[in-house]
């Protein structure tokens, strides 16, 4: 009944090894595999697949395309702390298709990302009502007038738009 699994830069992680997690680990609460570098995307695609309880989700560096990051959100429907940053497969209408399914997200990373002003734009309109943090620092092609326009529409979200140097967020002063 294990609940959490923490990988971070596992660099021996096979796909078969990751089959054999996928079968056997249904209850995984907490999945953090960030700077696993090696794992493919069909392997990612199995865990996606696997069990319903994600809570918090790390895929911080990986290999994930859109189509098992939508998996993830769809199939662990209580997900409140969720990064996806610099997941270079992933495009900017594969985050914005994932938001009306992270109804219970806290907390979003999207850092390092090349995404465009529309993903901010769909995460307004997305109403995601928990979410109190979102991180969007070093994605250079988010314009400033659209986080602010963000800022203005839901000033219960703290955004990150600097890189985290000093481990404190910074804010966009408006």
């Amino acid at each position: 009944k294990l609940q959490t699994l923490v990988l971070i830069r596992s660099t021996n992680l096979t796909p078969v090894s990751i089959k054999a997690v996928a079968a056997q680990c249904h209850n995984l609460t907490h999945l953090d595999l960030a700077h696993c570098v090696k794992l493919t995307d069909e392997a990612l695609s199995w865990l996606a697949e696997s069990g319903s309880n994600l809570i918090k989700l790390d895929l911080f560096n990986t290999q994930c395309k859109d189509q098992t990051v939508m998996k993830f959100v769809t199939n662990h429907h209580h997900l409140r702390y969720i990064s996806f940053s610099r997941c270079n497969g992933l495009t900017s209408n594969g985050i914005i298709a994932c938001f009306k399914h992270m109804r219970e997200v806290e907390f979003l990373s999207l850092r390092e990302n090349a995404l465009h002003d529309e993903v901010l734009k769909a995460l307004s309109a997305a109403k995601l009502p928990y979410l109190a943090m979102l991180d969007i620092s070093s994605c250079s092609q988010i314009s400033v007038e659209c986080v602010k326009n963000l800022q203005q529409q839901n000033p219960h979200i703290l955004i990150n738009t600097a890189h985290e140097r000093s481990k404190k967020y910074q804010t966009l002063k408006a």
